[in-house]
């Protein structure tokens, strides 16, 4: 059985922006220890001790060269590559549908990350355990609603629950940071300049957007647990 390790960041609601994002990747224990070592030789070649998306795009003379090869190092994994959106004026609509969501913004997002799941190791080739992994600062996961997650673990076998970890620490919470800070970027300023994220459809109908799931795969996944 493989074990999988799911790392996001949820790039907030910050400057006003009307989407919230979540998102990172996935990817197996042995291909993260993989890049680990790839992901830190590219930070030392342009003089970096960690990557903080914010802190490098615009700001570091070649941020753009920076930003697309550490893109081609996540590629280059067998890895499944996550991105979702809320919008908050979608979501109190889907609320009406699906009365028992209460869940805040942040943790509709979880709960559909944790719903592809299934999904996403198929993608990957094979069953597994999964473990889903947070940044520290971010909202924290209510009482009621790890509860609810507990149907979820017997179900998909999610494993290890670290929501607080480390904020910028370890490799693979530096690619959660990229990916959603590309994400959060793009979509709130259409900013065609970002090398890694040009795949985007902007035309996209969905308020989910990603490679496993979306908006009505969400709402499927509601119906059926909850």
């Amino acid at each position: 059985m493989i074990s999988y390790r799911l790392y996001l960041d949820d790039s907030g609601t910050h400057d006003g922006a009307v989407l919230q994002f979540l998102a990172g990747t996935m990817m197996s224990i042995d291909e993260w220890a993989k890049l680990d070592p790839l992901w830190c030789k590219k930070l030392n070649d342009y003089g970096l001790k960690t990557f903080h998306a914010k802190d490098v795009w615009g700001k570091h003379p070649q941020s753009a060269e920076i930003f697309r090869e550490l893109g081609e190092l996540i590629f280059e994994r067998n890895s499944a590559l996550w991105w979702g959106a809320v919008d908050k004026e979608d979501f109190q609509k889907i609320k009406k549908e699906l009365p028992l969501i209460k869940e805040s913004e942040f943790e509709f997002l979880v709960f559909g990350h944790i719903g592809g799941c299934p999904r996403a190791m198929d993608a990957l080739g094979g069953k597994g355990r999964i473990g889903i992994i947070i940044e520290k600062g971010h909202p924290p996961i209510r009482p009621e609603t790890r509860k609810r997650m507990e149907k979820l673990e017997r179900e998909i076998g999610l494993f290890e629950h670290p929501w607080q970890t480390s904020p910028k620490g370890p490799v693979p919470l530096q690619v959660a940071d990229y990916m959603a800070w590309n994400f959060n970027r793009y979509a709130n300023t259409q900013d065609d300049n970002l090398p890694f994220l040009k795949f985007v459809n902007p035309d996209t109908k969905y308020r989910f957007w990603g490679r496993l799931f979306n908006e009505e795969y969400l709402r499927k996944m509601f119906k059926e647990y909850f």
